[in-house]
């Protein structure tokens, strides 16, 4: 089977191929937003020592991103699960 396309449909064509092609893993980008960026997906997790969960402690995130270093802290529940959005 043989596609034909007129002129326009090709580029128009192109144009959507060359939009698709800006995705990078780790980096969301377009041509529309060029710098939109996610860094990580939220998460949550549970601490436990000894099998049993540990409340109230302190859970750190440190990351850099264009020589910005930012550190986020959140604390866990009294189940030991704590929670970090995406970035």
């Amino acid at each position: 089977m043989v596609l034909r396309f007129h002129k326009k449909h090709t580029i128009i064509f192109s144009v959507l191929l060359l939009f698709a092609s800006f995705t990078v893993q780790g980096e969301a980008m377009s041509a529309l937003f060029p710098r939109e960026v996610c860094l990580f997906s939220g998460f949550t997790g549970q601490i436990t020592f000894e099998e049993k969960p540990l409340s109230n402690v302190r859970v750190k995130r440190n990351y850099s991103f264009e020589n910005k270093h930012t550190e986020e802290e959140t604390t866990t529940d009294d189940q030991g699960y704590f929670t970090f959005e995406s970035v």
